[in-house]
């Protein structure tokens, strides 16, 4: 069965559009989230709880952890122009709350 590609957000190239790079990430999160193993101790009470681990990681992965020698994933994409760091993730000042 051949697999179809299709763009549901953003431009990104057919070509580069695979589906071992949403695998990978799923095996990630299960590797560092102990609440997405199955038969685990840790699973999430709440719902809330397990979508606010997701988001928690989601962010480190993205901003604080290097992809590269030099740059985080958020900074390859123009997202962010530094690495962050927690105490900066805790102390961050959202203008919404403002």
């Amino acid at each position: 069965m051949d697999k179809i590609k299709k763009v549901i957000y953003g431009n990104p190239n057919l070509d580069e559009i695979e589906t071992t790079d949403i695998e990978n990430m799923n095996g990630i999160c299960r590797e560092r989230l102990g609440r997405f193993v199955r038969k685990t101790k840790c699973f999430s009470k709440k719902e809330t709880r397990h979508m606010n681990a997701f988001e928690l990681f989601h962010f480190y992965w993205n901003f604080m952890d290097k992809l590269t020698k030099t740059e985080t994933p958020a900074m390859l994409e123009g997202l962010a122009d530094h690495q962050w760091n927690w105490e900066q993730f805790f102390y961050f000042s959202l203008s919404i709350l403002n």
